[in-house]
């Protein structure tokens, strides 16, 4: 029997599937089945069980009548709600943000000589616009409205019709991230307003990490569209990592570090909006704060989003972390609550500078493993960058080709393909994959300061970054 005839039989041999392969599998399925249905367990004896289905509805007037409820009680109600909405709407809608305000504050309206005409976050004077904000993510948030973990980021709550818009301002010119929150064929009527309230032409905007839906808004209205990112999702219900079939390193590390005798680590969950640990969030916030430094001391040209704040994000987010048997955090990750198709995307995933190798991977099989117990199949990773943007629209076939040159020279100089393969690891459900657009509100040709908006907005400052300006192509004496 020849070299190649041997190597045929050896692979026809290893694919068959023994006894003792079937047993593997499930030892490893059964791990993590036990692991999510730990940390189930903990969300109830913590009391941060939430409802992980869907928004409540809210109650028609005839099912308040059928609950006992008397047209007086309910009209006194509607009357409570509406006088509070006119309330909100007479105070003037400027907020300014402090940084010594205590935990979970938010800045209040101020009635002296008014900011510019932009709400930066819901008042706690107005109880309302936080309640509308909350209601407005729990139905239509996405991941690009991760923005509001950071502080800086603003927020314009319509009046006309139930919107809002998630933004950042760099020069006068406002990076809107993630599409507005509300019904698409609200979308014109809510940037009218924002644009009526702010006093900006479509030329001082632009839009980052918009879906397809709004990519269509952008066709029709013959905006220029680049496809930048993908969002990759993992479905916890279906994942083969869950079902003992791949990943054998993965579960081996995570086997390890909560093993008491080896590793010494365990999990526990944190949900600020129903307990406060100030002690804990300065020990979470340590973990990040050492994690970003060592990003910023690299010598690679870094490119994120956002920088996370405890206090910031009004919506629905908690947080699963790992400790040793001292108490001392090695990592921990968010899971903020997705509005529009009801998963949760997992942001931050952090582990300490010092954490045992496989941390990291630990909070992403504990997130699916939670996930999975409590049937829900989306777990979003956040944004991936693509290999080229041959994808656009609304632009001449000029400006694609030195666009996508651009992007090409950025690309390579970022070395964003480890983000891509580290995703790969965890099996992502392609199905779930969406597209993810750069929005110009420009014909043909985005205009210069919209696209370094757009890049201080991910903290890449052009202007300021001679490594950033050689890998577009300039050249310094």
């Amino acid at each position: 029997m020849d070299a190649a005839a041997k190597m045929k039989q050896h692979k026809t041999l290893t694919s068959v599937k023994s006894p003792g392969n079937n047993s593997v599998s499930n030892a490893r399925r059964d791990f993590f089945d036990d692991l999510g249905s730990q940390l189930k367990a903990m969300l109830k004896a913590t009391h941060i069980q939430r409802n992980v289905s869907s928004p409540v509805p809210v109650q028609s007037h005839s099912s308040l009548k059928s609950m006992g409820m008397s047209e007086v009680n309910f009209a006194t109600i509607v009357l409570g709600i509406a006088t509070q909405q006119i309330m909100s709407y007479a105070l003037p809608r400027t907020t300014q943000m402090d940084e010594k305000e205590p935990r979970n504050a938010l800045p209040t309206y101020t009635t002296s000589i008014p900011p510019p005409p932009y709400c930066l976050r819901p008042s706690p004077e107005v109880p309302s616009s936080r309640a509308s904000l909350e209601s407005l993510l729990s139905r239509y948030s996405q991941v690009a409205h991760m923005v509001l973990t950071d502080a800086s980021y603003a927020v314009f709550i319509t009046r006309e019709v139930p919107g809002a818009i998630c933004y950042k301002v760099h020069n006068d010119l406002a990076v809107i991230c993630g599409d507005p929150l509300c019904e698409p064929y609200l979308f014109d009527s809510v940037l009218r307003e924002f644009q009526l309230e702010t006093g900006r032409s479509t030329r001082q905007m632009a839009f980052l990490g918009m879906s397809e839906t709004f990519k269509q808004f952008a066709i029709d209205k013959q905006w220029v569209s680049i496809n930048f990112g993908i969002e990759r999702t993992l479905n916890p219900v279906t994942n083969p990592i869950l079902s003992g079939a791949c990943s054998k390193r993965i579960y081996a590390q995570a086997r390890q570090l909560l093993d008491p005798q080896r590793g010494g680590l365990e999990l526990a969950m944190y949900d600020p909006a129903h307990e406060q640990n100030d002690q804990l969030e300065s020990a979470i916030m340590d973990i990040y704060n050492q994690w970003h430094l060592s990003r910023e001391d690299s010598s690679k040209v870094q490119s994120y989003l956002t920088l996370f704040d405890f206090r910031s994000y009004p919506g629905e987010i908690f947080y699963i972390y790992i400790k040793d048997k001292d108490g001392r955090i090695h990592g921990f990750g968010g899971l903020r609550k997705l509005g529009k198709n009801q998963g949760y995307h997992l942001d931050p995933c952090v582990e300490a500078v010092d954490a045992q190798r496989g941390t990291a991977d630990l909070i992403v099989v504990a997130s699916m493993s939670l996930l999975k117990t409590l049937g829900i199949g989306c777990l979003s990773l956040g944004y991936e960058p693509v290999a080229d943007i041959n994808n656009m629209t609304g632009t001449s076939k000029l400006t694609s080709q030195v666009l996508g040159t651009l992007y090409q020279r950025l690309n390579d100089s970022l070395q964003l393909e480890g983000k891509r393969k580290h995703n790969d690891r965890f099996k992502p459900d392609d199905a779930q994959n969406a597209n993810l657009y750069l929005v110009f509100p420009t014909k043909r040709l985005p205009r210069l300061q919209q696209l370094l908006a757009v890049l201080a907005t991910v903290h890449l400052d052009i202007q300021n970054s001679r490594g950033i300006a050689s890998a577009l192509g300039f050249r310094f004496p």
